[in-house]
């Protein structure tokens, strides 16, 4: 008889060490799912985040008042128009070049029309072909916004 109990307590220990085998197997495989999924998720969702730019600096307000290119009436914009940049050092470029600035914005302002002014997309276009121009002209740095403060059309 003792060689029967014997023989049943390796069996029962074995089941043992087996269960706590995969429990532990179990926890570690728990684990890891959980870091996986909410630690490193929220790890990568700072880095998809935007990163805070510098407020830009602004050059103006500048008044200007000019005839669009309608052939059947005289009709007329007048906008109030500031420059965003980034870089202080165009500060300087902005205030030396101030007449040729205002002879690029003159120019893009009077090829449009009323009828694009008209729209949103229209001003859309007058702002990045104002940009496009202004950055063709200056060399120091790079105009990053057109802000306008007034836009009337008459």
């Amino acid at each position: 008889m003792s060689s029967e109990k014997k023989d049943k307590q390796p069996g029962k220990s074995k089941t043992k060490l087996l269960l706590i085998a995969v429990i532990v197997l179990a926890l570690l495989a728990g684990g890891l799912g959980f870091y996986t999924f909410f630690v490193q998720a929220n790890q990568d969702e700072g880095v998809n985040q935007p990163v805070k730019e510098e407020p830009l600096l602004i050059h103006g307000p500048e008044d200007f008042t000019v005839n669009l290119s309608d052939r059947e009436q005289r009709r007329y914009l007048r906008a109030t128009i500031a420059l965003g940049y980034a870089d202080e050092k165009m500060s300087r470029e902005l205030e030396q070049r101030s007449v040729q600035i205002r002879d690029m914005v003159i120019k893009v302002l009077r090829s449009f029309s009323t009828e694009d002014m008209a729209t949103a997309e229209g001003v859309a276009r007058l702002r990045a072909e104002l940009i496009k121009n202004l950055n063709a002209l200056l060399t120091s740095g790079e105009i990053k916004e057109i802000y306008f403060t007034e836009l009337l059309v008459q």
